[in-house]
């Protein structure tokens, strides 16, 4: 069984990259679970939630790898299989709802 191939997640555009929401979802989750000392009061609020609200909306699509997901962030266990969950999570939980997470995200005041 052929299986369809995901787009890459981070893609060199000249002048940065552009990110996939898988790409996002993993940078985003990343800097939450895995402690990012830069990530402080209110951008931390804002990132956690942006990951739960993604993950939320994944395991109502169908995705069940959640945790797993989570204890490997936080593990900074980096491969090729939490890119793959990443893309999974992104997939389940959709278009829409990622939108109204970025949304969300975006508008929330920095300072708190």
């Amino acid at each position: 069984m052929m299986t369809k191939s995901a787009p890459p997640m981070f893609t060199d555009n000249g002048n940065g990259f552009d990110m996939t929401q898988a790409g996002v979802l993993l940078i985003l989750g990343d800097m939450f679970y895995g402690n990012d000392p830069e990530l402080t009061g209110a951008a931390r609020t804002r990132t956690g939630e942006f990951v739960a609200d993604i993950l939320q909306a994944a395991a109502t699509g169908g995705f069940k790898q959640a945790d797993i997901f989570i204890t490997m962030l936080t593990r900074k266990q980096r491969s090729a299989r939490l890119g793959e969950m990443a893309q999974a999570a992104s997939d389940a939980a959709g278009e829409q709802a990622y939108s109204e997470a970025m949304e969300r995200f975006r508008r929330k005041d920095v300072d708190g």
